[in-house]
C-alpha cells in the first residue's frame, strides 16, 4: 500500500502544516469510530508521525486516484467490528448505506420499490467446491422402489427435497415443478413409469401428457392405515 509513496525530501522533524494536521485528525477520528479498540488508530498515528509532508501528500494523491485506501487490520478473535459502529461512522461522514431496493413482481409483471430501506454493501463471496467424490450422490439406477411409499430408495436414491425447499419453489410460482417432484418423482409409480417411458423413447417428457388418474403410493397407504384405525379422511 505504501510502495507508491514518493521518497521524502524534507527532514523528518519539519513541522506539519495545519491542513495536514486537520486531515490526520479526521482520519484518526474516523478509524477510532470504526474500530474503538484503538489498535488501528495507534498504527496510523505512528505512520503519520514518521511521514514527511511529501510522503503524506503522495498518500493523499494515491487515495484521490483510487490507488491507495484506508485499511483496517482486524485479526480474528482479537478485534471485532460492530455494524453499529460502521453505520454511525457512515452517518457522520454523510455516506448513504441504506437504499430502497427495486424488485420485480412476477404477479403484476412490473418493478416496485421496497417501502423500507436496506443496507446495500459490497461483500466478498467465496464459491464452495466439491472435492470429495464420496460425497457426490449420483445414483446408477432407479429400479429399487420402496413398497410403502412408491419412491426410489437406497442404494438407488439420489436426493430428496425438504419442506422449506418446496415452499421456496412454490413462492416462485413453479407449480409444474412441484407436481413433478411430489407426485411423479414422489411415489406415483404409474405416472413415473409413463414419464420415464417418454424420456427413453423421445429424449424428453412433458407433464401435460401424463395421465391424472393415479396417485402417489404414500397417500394410498396412508388412507389404508386411517381406514384400518376407523378414521375417516379424504385422502
Amino acid at each position: 500500500m505504501f510502495a507508491a509513496l514518493q521518497p521524502a525530501v524534507e527532514a523528518g522533524s519539519k513541522p506539519r502544516d495545519s491542513k495536514r494536521q486537520s486531515v490526520e485528525a479526521l482520519i484518526l477520528k474516523t478509524i477510532t469510530m470504526l474500530e474503538p479498540s484503538g489498535t488501528n488508530t495507534k498504527r496510523y498515528k505512528a505512520l503519520f508521525e514518521r511521514w514527511t509532508d511529501t510522503q503524506f501528500n503522495s498518500y493523499m494523491v494515491g487515495m484521490r486516484e483510487g490507488r491507495i485506501k484506508l485499511v483496517l487490520y482486524v485479526p480474528n478473535l482479537k478485534i471485532n467490528l460492530r455494524m453499529k459502529d460502521i453505520f454511525e461512522t457512515a452517518h457522520t461522514l454523510d455516506l448513504k448505506l441504506f437504499e430502497r431496493i427495486r424488485l420485480w413482481d412476477s404477479t403484476t409483471q412490473r418493478y416496485y420499490l421496497t417501502p423500507q430501506e436496506y443496507p446495500v454493501l459490497s461483500l466478498p463471496v467465496r464459491r464452495l467446491k466439491q472435492h470429495l467424490m464420496s460425497k457426490i450422490s449420483v445414483p446408477e439406477n432407479d429400479v429399487i422402489i420402496d413398497a410403502m411409499s412408491g419412491q426410489v430408495t437406497r442404494p438407488d436414491k439420489g436426493s430428496s427435497i425438504s419442506a422449506v425447499e418446496m415452499q421456496t419453489i412454490l413462492s416462485k410460482g413453479l407449480t409444474t415443478s412441484i407436481s413433478e417432484l411430489i407426485r411423479i418423482r414422489g411415489g406415483d409409480i404409474s405416472a413415473y413409469s409413463e414419464f420415464k417411458s417418454q424420456l427413453i423413447d423421445n429424449g424428453s417428457a412433458s407433464m401435460r401428457t401424463i395421465t391424472e388418474d393415479s396417485r402417489a403410493r404414500s397417500s394410498v397407504i396412508l388412507g389404508v392405515y386411517l381406514r384400518a384405525a376407523h378414521i375417516g379422511s379424504n385422502i
